[in-house]
């Protein structure tokens, strides 16, 4: 019965030892994976604060990140910025020929009625700006240049109108006949004439004298309050013809009015 027994048993026991032995293999699988996994996971983090440590360094400040002529400047590595009105730069060789300029010349903002063609050299030393007259003005062109002392040398253009024109922004023609046929309106005495000259505003008025039988005129600029009168006329259109032109005249030769075109064709006076 022993030996009966034996050999009955034998092959439950050699079933158990391989279920065991199976399930011993799994077991040490599952665990060189989760080790794998752990070394790739300690690695990574490993790798992440070097990187974070990298970066936190390159903002401590740093003494030697100061400009040689700022000794008073606190600032970072990664945020020093030029002054924009002195660039400094320093060089090992002191015969170097590639320096970039120590000066920086502020941006200009040009007269009335003058803009600007274009500009050279960015903003340091050498640069040269090219200026003309806008539209409807006249006076050339001009050249100005960046200096080593951070001016420019050099001047703008002058721009005024161009002939027959003026005004603020020259809109207006201005010519003798213009004016002519604005006085020409007056119509009786004591009624005043408005004459628009560009931006100037001139009033004539005339009176008739029974006595004598003649007219006079008297012209008026609002502005200066300048007025010219001109009597012994029979008619009041062409007295106040020259009482204007005669007013026109002199306010052209003081530089109040900018000149007509047809000026010569105007009255010579009174």
């Amino acid at each position: 019965t022993k030996d009966s027994k034996l050999s009955r048993n034998p092959p439950i026991r050699e079933k158990r030892y391989r279920s065991t032995k199976e399930h011993r293999y799994k077991c040490s699988s599952r665990t060189r994976i989760v080790i794998f996994t752990a070394a790739v996971v300690l690695s990574l983090a490993a790798h992440l604060a070097l990187y974070i440590l990298n970066n936190n360094k390159s903002t401590i400040p740093c003494k030697n990140a100061i400009l040689a002529d700022t000794p008073n400047r606190s600032t970072h590595l990664n945020l020093v910025t030029p002054d924009p009105a002195s660039f400094v730069s320093k060089t090992d060789s002191p015969n170097a020929t590639n320096q970039i300029p120590t000066v920086v010349c502020l941006a200009e903002t040009p007269p009335a009625h003058v803009k600007s063609r274009g500009c050279t050299n960015g903003y340091y030393v050498g640069r040269t700006c090219t200026y003309s007259c806008e539209a409807g003005f006249e006076g050339g062109f001009s050249k100005r240049t960046c200096t080593e002392t951070g001016g420019w040398v050099g001047s703008f253009p002058s721009c005024g109108c161009a002939r027959c024109h003026g005004g603020k922004n020259c809109q207006y023609k201005l010519t003798w006949d213009i004016m002519q046929r604005q006085v020409d309106r007056i119509r009786g005495d004591k009624e005043p004439v408005k004459i628009l000259y560009g931006d100037h505003s001139i009033t004539c008025e005339s009176d008739f004298d029974i006595l004598f039988i003649n007219s006079e005129c008297t012209c008026t600029d609002s502005h200066t309050e300048t007025l010219f009168t001109c009597n012994n006329y029979l008619n009041r259109k062409v007295a106040c013809r020259h009482a204007l032109s005669h007013l026109l005249r002199e306010l052209v030769s003081k530089g109040v009015y900018e000149k007509p075109c047809d000026l010569v064709s105007a009255y010579p006076a009174c």
